[in-house]
């Protein structure tokens, strides 16, 4: 424990790309599914499919060459501990986590529209918009509380997908989590 402890510190990682991924996926999953069949629909899974299908590796490369080298917004590199300032450890856990909460994301956001879906095609449903409810109050309220679980579902199943995934990111930016032990 001596030696993982310390380690696990830097794995915070994984927890930064499951908040961006659900900030990033309800959304869009969300928009997809009210615009089922239209431009943000095929927008959005136009994302989760590119998004899922890249490798993780690629998607850190191509935003450390954007972001890091080319515009020069945040460091290729390195791991800045909490100890040395919030702001400083958020900056350099920008790059690594959008990185992770990308392939993250674009399953959840596919995850999300499908049961999204099919609860809004519910007789419930349709009796909350006969009783005169707003779109957006029987989107949010009534229909993405009933979607839920199974996006919570896949979102425990992919858990261990994301720490995989986190120990070649770790390994891109040099960060000390448990990948390099």
């Amino acid at each position: 424990m001596r030696r993982v402890g310390p380690r696990l510190t830097a794995t915070m990682l994984a927890l930064v790309a499951i908040v961006l991924a659900i900030a990033i996926a309800l959304p869009l999953g969300t928009l997809a599914a009210v615009r089922a069949g239209g431009l943000a629909d095929r927008v959005v899974m136009a994302f989760a499919v590119l998004g899922f299908s890249s490798p993780v590796f690629v998607i850190a490369f191509l935003l450390v060459y954007l972001f890091a080298l080319t515009l020069g917004w945040f460091p290729t590199q390195g791991y800045v501990p909490l100890s040395q300032g919030v702001l400083a450890c958020l900056h350099s856990l920008v790059l690594p986590g959008v990185a992770l909460a990308l392939l993250f994301a674009s399953l959840l956001a596919r995850v999300t529209r499908a049961s999204l879906l099919e609860v809004l095609s519910e007789d419930y449903i349709r009796t909350a918009n006969a009783k005169g409810l707003t779109p957006a109050r029987i989107t949010i309220r009534h229909a993405l509380s009933n979607a839920l679980p199974q996006v919570l579902a896949v979102m425990g199943l992919q858990f261990g997908y994301l720490m995989g995934g986190s120990i070649l990111v770790e390994t891109i930016f040099t960060w000390p989590g448990t990948g390099f032990l």
